[in-house]
């Protein structure tokens, strides 16, 4: 069975992509979202303030903004956390088999 990203994973994957700026096609790549679920976030993001879009010919190129560096960072940590909580409840698990 595949697990499901959460969105959070997916936001970061899109906001760790533009750090150094990035193209629609290596954000699709880099995301591993199909072109009509990037465009959903990508519009969402540059909403919210996180991202910026900047033309260059017919390529259209993504930045973080300040606002989206303090998000990644955020994003950082909670998943860090978020990936340390599962371990120790996996062992939990092993020590308490009825949680």
């Amino acid at each position: 069975m595949v697990k499901k990203r959460s969105k959070e994973t997916i936001v970061y994957a899109i906001l760790n992509a533009c750090k150094d700026g990035v193209n629609s096609t290596r954000l699709m790549y880099a995301s591993g979202l199909n072109f009509a679920e990037l465009k959903k976030y990508v519009e969402l993001l540059i909403s919210q303030g996180l991202i910026r879009g900047e033309s260059r010919g017919r390529s259209t190129y993504y930045y973080l903004t300040e606002k989206g560096i303090n998000a990644l960072t955020l994003l950082e940590k909670y998943l860090d956390l978020k990936s340390k909580e599962e371990e120790i409840v996996g062992q939990l698990r092993k020590l308490i088999t009825f949680l």
